[in-house]
């Protein structure tokens, strides 16, 4: 065989195998493009890459999580990576315990449900802190029409959610405050539904925000009702009154009805990281870059519960995130005044100011209550998109380590030297 004929085999196979396998020729020219770039923005990538443990792949939590990803991750500066959770109380687990989670979403009460149920006790809130409260989840309690009121699922099989998940810890806490002794079941809402239907569950409890599509997706129309939730006092510490209306759910309430029931808020939470530690840096960037662009996520094309996003918001029994606590301090505190000159006699108050807003409405933000809080925050971000400037600033040092003699902030938990990770 003659030396061109060889070359020829050995190209005609060559040709062949990447006929049979072409991502070999791709991964080819890709390694030759990514090598050229690679080592210096890998180290970048992972410099400031945060994640953040959600609820399940359906789930709003983490349709928030990929907004914030959508308007915050650049690519090398900051990366956001929603991580598909198993609920609220296995969040917190995930976050406490596993390396690579460095914030999570969860429900508000799974403080109090944590300090009753299990081995980490009183001492939860020094390890557990919450960045920002994101919006409220309402409790809908679905009943087979036999069932006249919620006193009336005393000793009947009620769904609670999957193992673990935040609908589970919310009937605990919920059924026990009111004296209401059910039996659990756990299924999914789906399975819960037709089984009501069908008369093998008596009710089932599914947290949500309204509107629920889980009713539509199930096609009830008829043999179910809401049964009201009553606001005792045993609830006003993890929970808000709210409604459910015919506007919410016109195939199920008449339109001269209303449902009284309670919402839960859903919170953005991170472990108490000792300021010294790498992972409290990842994170406060990520804070500050958040707050400061607060605004951008009320566009239209992101979920609608970020309309409901209130910064200002307080949690009983929480306490917040030492960055998160400080951009807010000098955003209410602090208005930067010009000095007068010549020309200017006039103080002109910083624009896009938070306090310049409330102190123009005549309102301290501390003494309004946390609905007032959230009808005063959604006004002051829609005052600032009208004056069309980007949010105010935080300070560069804001997102760097913080060096080991800084103080911690004011009323945060000093940060947790045990968890190494």
């Amino acid at each position: 065989m003659s030396r061109f004929s060889v070359f020829g085999v050995l190209a005609f196979l060559a040709s062949f195998i990447l006929f049979l396998d072409p991502h070999v020729a791709v991964a080819q020219g890709l390694a030759k493009d990514v090598q050229l770039s690679l080592p210096a923005d890998r180290t970048r990538m992972n410099e400031n890459t945060v994640t953040i443990v959600t609820g399940g792949s359906h789930s709003i939590h983490l349709r928030l999580v990929e907004d914030m990803a959508t308007v915050l991750d650049d690519g090398l500066d900051m990366r956001i990576i929603p991580m598909v959770g198993k609920g609220a109380v296995q969040n917190v687990f995930d976050l406490l315990h596993l390396k690579n989670i460095d914030m999570g979403i969860t429900q508000a009460d799974v403080l109090s449900y944590l300090k009753r149920d299990s081995e980490l006790g009183p001492t939860i809130d020094r390890k557990l802190l919450y960045v920002t409260k994101l919006f409220n989840e309402e409790l809908h309690l679905v009943a087979s029409e036999k069932i006249a009121d919620i006193k009336g699922l005393e000793g009947k099989r009620v769904n609670v959610g999957s193992i673990g998940s935040g609908t589970q810890l919310t009937s605990s806490l919920l059924f026990s405050a009111l004296g209401i002794n059910i039996v659990p079941v756990n299924m999914t809402q789906a399975e819960a539904l037709a089984a009501i239907r069908s008369g093998k569950l008596d009710a089932s409890l599914i947290i949500a925000g309204k509107p629920s599509p889980i009713f539509d997706i199930a096609g009830i129309e008829d043999g179910v009702r809401f049964l009201d939730i009553p606001y005792v006092a045993e609830l006003e510490n993890d929970y808000l009154p709210t409604i459910l209306t015919a506007e919410d759910y016109p195939r199920l309430i008449k339109e001269d009805r209303t449902v009284d029931t309670i919402a839960v808020p859903a919170v953005l939470t991170v472990f108490n990281w000792a300021p010294t530690n790498d992972r409290y840096r990842r994170v406060a960037k990520l804070v500050n870059l958040f707050f400061d662009n607060v605004s951008k996520f009320r566009q239209g094309h992101l979920h609608r519960k970020w309309q409901e996003l209130n910064l200002i918001a307080p949690l009983k029994g929480w306490r917040r995130f030492g960055p998160a606590q400080e951009w807010l301090d000098q955003h209410l505190a602090r208005v930067k005044v010009s000095q007068p000159t010549a020309a200017n006699n006039t103080a002109e108050p910083e624009k896009n100011s938070l306090v310049e807003f409330i102190r123009n409405k005549n309102a301290a933000a501390s003494d309004l209550s946390p609905e007032a809080q959230d009808r005063l925050f959604n006004e002051f971000l829609e005052w600032q998109r009208q004056k069309d400037q980007p949010p105010p600033a935080a300070p560069a040092q804001a997102a760097q380590p913080a060096p080991a003699a800084t103080p911690a902030p004011k009323n945060a938990a000093p940060g947790d030297p045990t968890r190494l990770w």
